[in-house]
């Protein structure tokens, strides 16, 4: 956490400090399909932006810039934790992905892959046509700064709405059923 003031003084300083902090509060939800309706097991952990501060006990709130290592760490922690469960209780094998981006379970083929994440190439596909429409409107090519702009655009273009409407395991069924 952070305490006392960190702007800069007139004389151009930062007087606050930063203290070590106790009493993290989170909430975890674990989810068992995406918004697709397809398999992907996966949590999402929302944290308070308060702690209590060792040396006061006033509770503060954190300090992001000190945090992020921090969330980095608890997340590879818990993912770790979270694999060796599966791998202990399923016997399944993780190996990291030829993108180098995840880790997932061995052994499925990638045409199985494909149909369990059709999610990329929904993104991609409406890239592709952000793209095009901006380079017969500009007679150029996106900037760096464009092409992000439009990555995101066509992630939340294509984003489905959440399905309460079915329960996770019938979810997981609809989907593997014709598979």
């Amino acid at each position: 956490v952070r305490s006392g003031y960190h702007g800069k003084t007139a004389s151009g300083q930062s007087v606050g400090v930063y203290e070590e902090a106790r009493g993290l509060v989170w909430i975890r939800w674990d989810h068992s399909t995406s918004r697709a309706q397809q398999p992907q097991l996966h949590s999402h952990v929302t944290v308070l932006n308060r702690a209590e501060t060792v040396s006061d006990r006033v509770i503060r709130a954190l300090a992001s810039r000190g945090f992020k290592p921090i969330k980095q760490a608890a997340d590879a922690i818990y993912t770790k934790v979270f694999e060796e469960r599966l791998v202990a209780s399923n016997g399944v094998a993780f190996a990291t992905r030829e993108d180098g981006r995840a880790r997932e379970i061995v052994g499925f083929s990638t045409q199985l892959l494909a149909k369990a994440s059709s999610r990329n190439a929904d993104v991609t596909a409406r890239r592709e046509e952000l793209i095009q429409q901006f380079e017969q409107a500009h007679g150029r090519a996106p900037s760096p700064v464009e092409r992000k702009q439009m990555d995101v655009a066509a992630w939340r273009e294509t984003r489905q709405a959440k399905n309460y409407v079915e329960t996770p395991r019938q979810q997981v069924s609809n989907w593997a059923e014709p598979v």
